[in-house]
Parts: structure tokens; sequence; C-alpha cells
């Protein structure tokens, strides 16, 4: 061997033992990295060291690397021991711990974890997600919103502010929580067919590993009925609402002479029946209590004593005759509110009570002591303001979960026995 060979020699194995090396001190164990499986338009990595760039085909994912998803794109990435992860479109993503441990920023993301592989997590702003041999999908929104829904398996959810409040979520369930909730609402079923068929991060995609278990747990449920909402009542939720009234005065005593200025007959409406609008918003703090503010305008046909003396009679004729007025009557009360939701149900009983102001009403019959114009010698005062004091109960029930009727009744008290009146509304309510 010439020293030309033996210089050519040494340099192909000094080569080949810096390669060598270079694979064993790079070498990522397979158990936590991903490679990315599919792309769909715009798919972008984000290093924890380096600028964003462009995804391809097999990319690898390791623990410091994110990824992000555009306007109508989506991604995949799949682990050597077939554990699948499917990211909708505007969604930001990052794991740690092999892909067990997934942070989801915003968008959707499917997560599939074969059984006795250790099972996962995934983290939102609002709610953790832990799953064992089961295939989800986890939504988060900018509003803050979080929906999880159990394809196969089950998954166990808890709120990350309160980490007490948590639901176990079977196979064909689903749990939408709402921003900065405090407790967590009831699982509700969910149709898997329409899912299987329309989910992006399904129909983009090819045949899950899992697919035969979603079949056989679609096979199993009825679809729900088409406006199961997982929650028809909110924590941290507006009220406004507009309603019509009837109230009903006590009995007025019939009309003497002497009674009409002892001040017997007196009532604040001075009407046995009385219509009228209303409105009120409230604030729920939990889904159930609340306090707001009530105001009403009453229509008024009122009717008092009118004692009249005929000019061409004399005192000894004098005689009685009902006079009439119609003016408006308002309220204005401030009110707090316990309402019960019945589970999941529409339904919702409550019970209120409030205090404030009447007025427009309460006029009073007084004699003169001379005849007056027209020879009447009744006297009638202007109107005056008044406390009331409410309390009452109704139902409401929701016809999606942000309109909903309503009817109550309420007991009114205002100033002297003979004022107070009862009241029976029916309206629409309007939640957001």
């Amino acid at each position: 061997m010439n020293v030309s060979d033996g210089i050519a020699l040494g340099l192909a194995t000094s080569f080949a033992l810096l390669l060598c090396g270079g694979v064993a001190f790079g070498a990522v164990d397979p158990k936590k990295e991903a490679r990315i499986t599919q792309i769909i338009r715009d798919v972008r990595l984000l290093p924890s060291e380096s600028a964003a760039h462009p995804a391809a085909v097999n990319d690898r994912v390791a623990e410091v690397t994110g990824v992000r998803t555009g306007s109508d794109s989506r991604s995949e990435l799949s682990f050597a021991d077939l554990t699948i992860i499917r990211l909708g479109a505007n969604t930001i993503f990052s794991f740690n711990k092999g892909g067990r441990n997934a942070e989801l920023g915003r968008g959707s993301l499917l997560l599939r974890v074969p059984k006795d592989s250790g099972g996962g997590t995934i983290h939102t702003g609002a709610v953790t997600v832990a799953i064992t041999g089961s295939t989800v999908i986890v939504e988060s929104t900018r509003a803050g919103t979080s929906k999880l829904i159990v394809l196969e398996g089950s998954a166990h959810v808890s709120l990350v502010k309160h980490p007490g409040q948590s639901e176990n979520v079977r196979a064909g369930q689903m749990l939408e929580v709402p921003p900065n909730a405090t407790t967590l609402p009831l699982p509700t079923d969910v149709d898997l067919n329409e899912i299987m068929q329309k989910h992006p991060l399904i129909t983009d995609f090819p045949p899950l590993p899992s697919r035969s278990l979603i079949l056989a747990v679609r096979s199993q449920r009825q679809p729900p009925s088409p406006t199961a909402f997982s929650q028809w009542y909110a924590d941290n939720e507006w009220n406004g609402s507009i309603w019509g009234t009837y109230a009903f005065t006590a009995s007025q005593e019939p009309i003497t002479l002497g009674t009409f200025f002892a001040g017997k007959n007196d009532t604040y409406f001075e009407a046995d029946h009385v219509s009228g609008v209303g409105f009120d918003a409230r604030y729920f703090f939990k889904r159930y209590f609340g306090v707001g503010v009530e105001g009403g305008a009453f229509n008024v046909r009122q009717s008092y004593p009118n004692v009249s003396i005929p000019p061409q009679l004399g005192f000894n004729q004098a005689f009685a005759a009902t006079a009439y007025d119609r003016r408006a009557v308002g309220s204005v009360l401030t009110t707090f509110t316990l309402r019960y939701p019945i589970g999941s149900s529409r339904l919702a009983p409550y019970m209120f009570a409030g205090g404030g102001l009447i007025f427009g009403g309460g006029q009073r019959v007084t004699r003169s002591s001379t005849v007056l114009p027209g020879g009447s010698v009744s006297v009638r005062s202007g109107s005056s303001t008044e406390t009331i004091y409410q309390f009452g109960g109704g139902i409401e029930v929701r016809l999606t979960p942000h309109v909903g009727m309503f009817s109550d009744f309420s007991w009114n008290q205002v100033d002297g026995p003979h004022n107070n009146f009862g009241m029976t509304r029916t309206g629409f309510n309007f939640a957001f």
C-alpha cells in the first residue's frame, strides 16, 4: 500500500466513525417524537430555537417543536406506537412527553391513543382532558369555550382553575364548557353518524386504526334529538326579558256615600284589573342565582267616586256617580333571582324577590267644604310615589340556548293593605 492509498483509507475510516458518532449522539427515542404523515395546505413548524417554517411530510416533530395550521388547513402527526394526532384549521399545538401531554392553544385536535400506551392528556385554557386507550376530539375557541367529543373509550375532564370540578365522559358523548366556568355541565349524547360523515378531522384523512371501535359505539347508540345542547343555562349569563302582564287588586267596596271619604275604598291603582308591559335585565353569576333590575308600565282605567249636587235641586238632593280617568302607572325595582335548571333539560323553575318604587297612582278623594263648579263636592289629589316589595316564582323553558319563554306570578305589597296587588307575567327571555 502506497502513501496515497493509506491517506484515503484513513479519511474514509474517520468519516465513517464521525457519521456513526453523529447518529449515536443525535439519536432520539422514537416514542418521544412524531412525524408528519399528512399535510393539507398551510402547515408550519415552530421550533423553539429558530423561526417558523413550512412543514413537509416525514418532518420530525420533537418535544421542543410546535405546529400551527392556517385557514382551511389540516395536518396529521403519527408516533411509533400508532398514537395519532390530527390538527384542524387555525390550530396552535405543542406537546411534551412524547405526545402524551398535548397543549392546545386554540383550534381543534383529534387524539387517538392505543391501549397499553400510557395514556395521554390534553390541556386547553379552560379544561384538562385525560384519556387512556381512547379517541377524542377537543376544540378550543378564541372566546375560551372548550368542547370534548369522545368517539370511543372514555375521558376524564376537569377545570383548570377548579380541578375539583370533574366529569367522566363516555363514548358517544360531548361536554361543552363555557368560558370562566366554575362548574361543569352534564355530558350529552352526540350523533356519531354525523360526526363520522362530516367532521373534517375524520373525512379529510385515512381511516383511523380505531374506526371499528367507533363504529361499534355508533351502532349501540341512537342519534340525539336535533336540539340537544350540552347546557341550556350557564354561569356568567346576561338575561334580558320583555313581558306582558295582568294585575288584579283587592275587591273594591260598593260605592256608597258614607264610604267615599273614609278611605275604605282606596287602592293604589283605583282599578280592579290592570294590563301592562315591562322589561328586566339580570346577570347570573352562577346559573343558579342572579341580580337585576325590572321596570313596568301599567295602562290603568281608574274609577273613583264623585259626589255632586245639581244646582237646581239643592244640597238635599246630592247623589253619587262613578268617574273615570285613564293614566299610566310605572314601577322600577331591583331583584334577586334563584333559578334551578333541571338537569340538562330546557326547564328552570325560579323564585324572585325585589323592592323599589311605584309611581303614577295613589290618588285620594276628599270632600270639599264648598260646592265646586258643576255642583261637585269631591276633590281628587294628585298621584303619589310609594315603595313596593315583590316576591314570586315561575318557570322558564329554553327554546334555544339563547331564547326562552317564561311565565310567573308575584304578589306586590304597596303602602297599606288596600294597595296590594297580584301580577302574572308571560314573556320572552334572551340569554347571552
